[in-house]
């Protein structure tokens, strides 16, 4: 997968979200049609491949000896930098919605997006554990210093993971969620007219 293709079409998107018109902003169908779906799909990819770092790293993992883990942590701090402009323009995204937007679902929306990069396991989670592409390279390297097993980095990595599909079952809920309510209200508006 081009991960930098679907970065910078996910940039662009952030781009035209943080110009839309306020008016907008506050009607729910277009809430929905130019915020909540297209952030929604331009996700999508990002988030599998965020999730496949884990995955890819768990297999690596299991199949090579402590000596050669340095491969896969520098794969992974590499493609943990190429995400990080993307990162960045939905933290800013999801601060700025949350902060014009009158709707709380859009709101909970933004915020599990931003949380699923940023904040996932701080609420779940105790800190050892692995939350993040950057807390799996420092495990990573922490292992081949200190020579401990597999079998904790594993379990925290399957914790990981874990918490990374709760989280996105959460965004695609709200997603859901707003979708409906967003047909909803059209109908209620065009019954009115």
């Amino acid at each position: 997968m081009d991960l930098s293709f679907f970065l910078g079409t996910f940039i662009e998107l952030v781009d035209r979200i943080n110009k839309i018109d306020k008016a907008k902003i506050q009607d729910q169908q277009a809430l929905f049609d130019e915020i909540v779906d297209p952030v929604f799909q331009e996700l999508k990819p990002v988030v599998t491949d965020y999730m496949e770092i884990f995955r890819e790293a768990k297999a690596f993992i299991k199949s090579t000896p402590i000596a050669d883990w340095g491969r896969i942590a520098h794969r992974i701090e590499k493609r943990r930098n190429a995400m990080l402009t993307a990162r960045i323009s939905v933290r800013n995204m999801a601060d700025r919605i949350a902060k014009e937007v009158k709707d709380e679902e859009v709101i909970s929306f933004c915020i599990a997006v931003k949380d699923f990069f940023y904040n996932a396991s701080e609420k779940q989670l105790p800190v050892e554990y692995v939350s993040q592409a950057a807390g799996l390279v420092q495990r990573i390297k922490g292992a081949i210093k200190d020579g401990f097993g597999k079998k904790s980095l594993l379990k925290d990595i399957d914790r990981t993971l874990a918490l990374l599909e709760r989280n996105w079952g959460e965004i695609v809920q709200k997603h859901q969620g707003i979708k409906l309510h967003s047909k909803v209200s059209q109908k209620m508006v065009r019954s009115k007219e």
